[in-house]
Formats: C-alpha cells, structure tokens, sequence
C-alpha cells in the first residue's frame, strides 16, 4: 500500500506541474527510461514500476564531482540514489541486478557499500545524458572518495545506459 501512495504522489505532483518546465517541456521526459520489476512477481496489479525522466525528477536528488575512468577530468553527476528507487517501490529481496540497454548486468546485494552509494545519474555536469554518451541513465559512484570506489567489483557495477531493475 505504501508503494502504491508513493507512485501516486509522484504523478500528483507531475499533474500539478512540481516538475521544472525545462524538463516537463522535454520531449523525451515521456519516454519510459526505467523498468522496475520484482522478480517473485510481487508488483501492483502484475505490473512493473515504470519511470520516465519527469517521474526520476521528481524523486530526491543527489549530485556529487568526481574523476572516473570512463571521462576526462571532473565530472558532475546527479540523480537518484539506487536505494530509494527499490525502497520506492517497497520490492524486498537479498539482490539487485541492474541491466543496460545491450543486456550488461551487475548485481548488488542490499546493505553493502556499493547498494548505499549508487547513484543512478540522469545528468552528467548538468546535461541529459543521452545513449550514445552513456545515458540516459548510468550508475555512478564517488570514484575519487578513494579506493572502496577504486576497484575493479565498483567498476563493474558503473552500469551505463541502465534501463532496468531487478530486485530478487
């Protein structure tokens, strides 16, 4: 019930316009860039939790700077933290797999470092990513924070053009 009031705020406050006008005038904000499924099945009415660019929006955002090694320099990235989208959704379970666009997986298991700091980035320095630049969405982490995001298991887990969620 409470997965389902949450979805509910998150189209009131679309409906009543809480959403930035550059981004409810965006053409692909009603594009669906998220899937969100349990895998025991346990969703509203059968379906998947579905998120468009609005919807993520609308949600609490992080941002931070950090150096990867996927871009040149500082980067700026912000979104939405992988926790509160399965927390979101009220899916319980041990593991999440994320998925790309090209089937690229990586799994997290709930609680652990990685799991608490994922940031699923809709903007890299402040611009909609887009598929061909590692959007438009890409699991990010503090990479700079020092070598627990150094490694190859983080790494691994920086998921770019992630277009769903499985949490088992």
């Amino acid at each position: 019930m409470q997965r389902l009031f949450m979805y509910f705020i998150l189209v009131l406050c679309l409906a009543t316009g809480t959403v930035t006008a550059s981004v409810a005038q965006d053409q692909q904000s009603s594009d669906i860039i998220l899937t969100v499924s349990n895998v025991q099945g346990n969703s509203i009415e059968g379906q998947p939790f579905v998120f468009n660019l609005a919807l993520l929006d609308a949600l609490p955002q992080h941002q931070f700077s950090t150096t990867t090694i996927w871009t040149n320099g500082t980067s700026e990235f912000s979104g939405v933290l992988l926790r509160d989208i399965v927390e979101i959704t009220g899916y319980s379970g041990d593991t999440i797999t994320t998925w790309a666009i090209n089937d690229y997986m990586a799994e997290f298991s709930i609680g652990t470092l990685s799991y608490n700091t994922a940031l699923i980035a809709t903007r890299h320095n402040g611009a909609v990513m887009h598929p061909r630049d590692k959007g438009p969405l890409w699991i990010v982490f503090p990479y700079s924070q020092g070598p627990d995001f150094q490694n190859e298991a983080i790494y691994a887990q920086s998921v770019w053009q992630l277009n769903r969620i499985n949490v088992e």
